[in-house]
């Protein structure tokens, strides 16, 4: 047996593509030469058969094929895709019917109908569930691995902005006043304008009043 983390589902109504496989058809698989290179993923390649492909000579089995589980390694992981085989008729198209004998055989189009996901391997058992362990992924890393990582992320980054923020306070409080000479000139206008003409009538009224004692003293 083997444990995969499933990443990357896509459901047949959320990707909405076009195309209609028969019911009950067998699929064809095909796999990535790369299954071959190594003794771990030709065993994996063995499991995957088991599982996807429909058994020989089963009773339920109809005698047709229109689809492909096509399973692919890129990055350490198995990128699984589901086809559908479109076999254009030639009869009712000329176009086609030309196309098809320069193409040959193989002008099949795959059009794909999902669903897709993509399955990274974590370990391999010798037996069903459990055993002694065959392979083990090196490159796996949990999600509570990664969760524990994305928390102690934001938590340096919420620390770096509060110290960020405390300095910008202190260098407000520590930052000099700057005093404006030209700020107590223009603060109010129309008050000094009011001073000024109130100086200038008791200015007036004071010498009015010494002009009248003196007139006093001269009677």
């Amino acid at each position: 047996s083997m444990k995969f983390q499933l990443q990357n589902m896509h459901t047949m109504s959320e990707l909405n593509f076009t195309g209609n496989c028969l019911k009950g058809s067998r699929p064809m698989l095909c796999f990535d030469k790369k299954f071959n290179s190594s003794p771990e993923l030709q065993l994996v390649k063995e499991l995957l058969t088991q599982v996807f492909a429909v058994p020989a000579r089963h009773v339920r089995s109809q005698p047709f094929v229109d689809r492909v589980y096509s399973f692919n390694l890129a990055d350490g992981r198995i990128w699984f895709r589901h086809y559908q085989v479109i076999t254009p008729n030639a009869q009712q198209d000329n176009e086609l019917r030309k196309d098809i004998s320069k193409k040959g055989a193989d002008s099949n189009d795959l059009v794909e109908i999902g669903p897709r996901f993509v399955m990274n391997p974590i370990k391999m058992f010798t037996g069903s569930f459990g055993g002694a362990t065959l392979f083990a992924n090196a490159k796996y890393v949990s999600p509570n691995t990664i969760r524990a990582q994305e928390k102690k992320q934001q938590a340096l980054e919420a620390q770096e902005r509060m110290l960020k923020s405390h300095e910008k306070k202190e260098r407000a409080l520590n930052r000099p006043e700057i005093r404006d000479e030209l700020q107590e000139i223009f603060q109010n206008p129309a008050a000094d304008l009011d001073s000024d003409d109130d100086a200038a009538d008791s200015k007036e009224e004071a010498q009015s009043d010494d002009d009248s004692v003196d007139s006093d003293d001269d009677n």
